[in-house]
């Protein structure tokens, strides 16, 4: 009588570090997607450059983020008429990472 055991770790987390980064920037265009409905406009510079950070791996796992290319995006952000909005697109967005990290771990899990 015997068993045998296939070693899959390396497969594995593989799998999960693409599934982090993927669920990473979909919470990121999420944000940015809120970010920008809730943006003030005038010219629509500025909602039309709350861009993603693409996710990076990194020696301590993977990040993200949202940025802004207009220069008056943080005086918007602390004291403009719809003061926050970058804030309260990382708010809604960002707790649902999870939800995110889920279905991409489905789609990339090693079956």
């Amino acid at each position: 009588m015997g068993a045998r055991l296939d070693w899959r770790g390396d497969e594995i987390l593989k799998a999960a570090r693409q599934a982090q980064v993927e669920a990473i920037d979909d919470a990121t265009e999420d944000a940015v997607a809120i970010s920008r409905g809730a943006a003030p406009v005038d010219t629509g510079f500025l909602r039309d450059h709350i861009l993603p950070i693409p996710a990076r791996r990194g020696r301590r796992g993977a990040s993200g983020g949202v940025s802004s290319e207009a220069d008056y995006t943080l005086e918007q952000e602390l004291e403009g008429p719809n003061r926050g909005f970058l804030r309260q697109g990382a708010d809604q967005a960002f707790p649902q990472l999870h939800g995110h990290l889920r279905r991409r771990w489905q789609q990339r899990a090693p079956r």
